[in-house]
């Protein structure tokens, strides 16, 4: 894939120089956890969130929706006037949730997927500012209802949702660990998008700190990259896509989320969503 470049920099420099603020993490003059913005001067909101379930939501049977360009992200509070139902795919089923809204955070109830379990998908739509489109998508497993949950390679995870604009991984990432490398396509409206920036931050096991934007790369003609997952731990990827329709500027932004190296997660019990070693 050309002009990818990975920008590790120096993991003991970054957690001096980040400090967390607002809600992001910011470093310095620049940002370590807005993946996609090199500056906040555009004044717009952070965009919705999902991240990796905790135990004590796998026990719930929920995952939180969240604002916000990275870990820990911040609770949505308010109903999403044009928020589509969020879609969960696991295996060859679907089904869709509806956000709840109570106790001053919005969840997303998985009871309508009954005891099913798996590599899972949960994708979104949400529309709420004009000239602005959001989306994503978040690839978690699912376990079994008191069982230790292991990742398996699942087609649901490889396959396309056929979102405007979505980050389609051509290999489940969940079973993939550091070293590994995933190759992903780019699309919007269908075909894959050439030339795009795709922009990436990982946030380590164990760590409550971003790490900021560690990969940076280009799509190349066919709307593809590839992404070297140098070290385990929750991955951030965002891309960004600008269009005229009717003369009016039009603004995608789409984030996927996923998980990798971590130990198995039961689906009762305590423990953070981000707590753990390497297996």
């Amino acid at each position: 894939m050309h002009r990818s470049r990975l920008a590790f920099h120096g993991l003991l420099l970054l957690a001096v120089s980040c400090s967390r603020g607002h809600g992001f993490w910011s470093m310095g003059s620049g940002h370590c956890g807005d993946p996609v913005h090199s500056s906040r001067t555009e004044g717009t909101r952070p965009p919705l969130l999902l991240l990796p379930p905790s135990a004590a939501d796998l026990a719930a049977r929920e995952v939180p929706l969240l604002r916000g360009f990275g870990p820990p992200g911040e609770a949505v509070r308010l109903p999403l006037p044009s928020f589509d139902p969020c879609v969960l795919r696991i295996g060859g089923r679907q089904w869709s949730l509806e956000p709840v809204f109570e106790g001053g955070r919005a969840r997303l109830p998985l009871g309508p997927a009954g005891e099913a379990f798996g590599d899972a998908v949960l994708a979104f739509d949400e529309g709420e500012i004009p000239g602005l489109r959001e989306s994503g998508k978040l690839i978690f497993h699912l376990p079994p209802a008191g069982k230790n949950g292991k990742a398996e390679a699942s087609p649901a995870v490889t396959a396309r949702f056929g979102l405007e604009f979505e980050l389609v991984p051509l290999l489940d990432p969940l079973p993939l660990g550091a070293g590994a490398e995933l190759p992903l396509s780019l699309r919007f409206r269908g075909p894959g998008l050439p030339g795009a920036r795709v922009r990436a931050s990982v946030l380590l096991p164990g760590s409550r700190k971003g790490f900021g934007v560690v990969f940076e790369g280009w799509t190349d003609a066919s709307g593809m990259i590839l992404l070297p997952l140098a070290s385990d731990g929750v991955w951030i990827l965002r891309a960004e896509h600008r269009v005229l329709e009717e003369g009016r500027p039009l603004r995608f932004r789409t984030f996927l989320v996923f998980r990798t190296g971590m130990p198995a997660v039961r689906s009762r019990g305590g423990g953070g969503a981000f707590s753990g070693r390497r297996g």
